[in-house]
């Protein structure tokens, strides 16, 4: 009798070490969590529909979470419209689901290249903002792309440790009536307080800029800029770079006049929070 609860106890711990490893190494494809996240993202907005095959369940041991990888996810909105995600991946707090506190830790969430007036379109039916106005107004062309990594704390708040990473490709907008981007390239890396961006290639009013890096940090309220700009262009019409500038002249002296240029700048200046 001894020796066959001894196999038992034996048995159950191999079973149980079993368990633990392939949670942590390979996890377990499930619906349990199905029910729930869609539930949830119908709770945050009516309007929004989060489509996905299923959830994979691993275990982090060290930080005694589950981490829920969801499978295929796609925002569906306007019936319509949807947005493909290539990440959306959940934390959740083994103790806290024991607890029936909240109990999402953490999420990452990936975007693949998506048009940026879609996301207008989305960002507007979510909250709508004169942001989302304007924005539409102003751009005609863009894709996005875009990893993100939030935490949350007890109490379901987002804390503001985020990281944001992505790029903007092709991206065209008219501001002013004046001031006309084309075919801009440019990656982004935002966390608290500090914002880099780095500009591939791109162009305003005819002006092609090359290469460009901008560093925004921000400090009681006010907003630090330093970065550098190279820019080299062929301006076949004078009179377009007067016209932006305000500048009054005879259109006859310029007309049909060409100017080429190589610059390299660096800039640095405050911008204070208005009183």
């Amino acid at each position: 009798m001894t020796d066959w609860i001894k196999r038992l106890f034996f048995i159950s711990i191999l079973f149980t070490i079993f368990s633990l490893f392939f949670l942590s190494f390979y996890g377990l494809e499930t619906k349990y969590f199905n029910t729930t996240i869609q539930k949830k993202t119908k709770e945050f907005n009516q309007n929004i529909n989060l489509k996905f095959k299923n959830t994979k369940i691993l275990l982090d041991l060290k930080k005694l979470e589950f981490k829920v990888k969801i499978q295929d996810p796609i925002i569906n909105f306007d019936k319509k419209n949807e947005i493909v995600l290539s990440k959306l991946d959940l934390n959740i707090s083994i103790s806290s689901l024991f607890k029936r506190r909240f109990a999402l830790r953490h999420g990452e969430i990936g975007l693949i290249k998506t048009d940026i007036r879609k996301l207008i379109k989305l960002t507007n039916q979510v909250k709508p903002s004169p942001f989302s106005f304007v924005a539409k107004k102003i751009i005609s062309e863009g894709q996005l792309e875009v990893e993100a990594s939030i935490n949350f704390d007890i109490n379901g708040k987002v804390k503001d440790d985020y990281k944001i990473v992505g790029s903007l490709i092709n991206f065209e907008a008219r501001l002013l009536k004046k001031i006309n981007i084309a075919k801009t390239d440019l990656k982004f890396e935002l966390i608290k307080n500090n914002y880099h961006i780095h500009l591939i290639k791109g162009s305003i009013n005819e002006i092609n800029l090359t290469n460009g890096k901008f560093e925004i940090s921000k400090k009681n309220e006010n907003f630090n800029i330093k970065g550098n700009l190279a820019s080299k262009s062929n301006i076949k019409d004078l009179q377009s770079m007067i016209y932006l500038l305000n500048f009054k002249t005879n259109e006859d002296l310029v007309k049909g006049s060409e100017i080429s240029f190589d610059i390299k700048t660096s800039f640095s200046f405050q911008l204070n929070k208005y009183a």
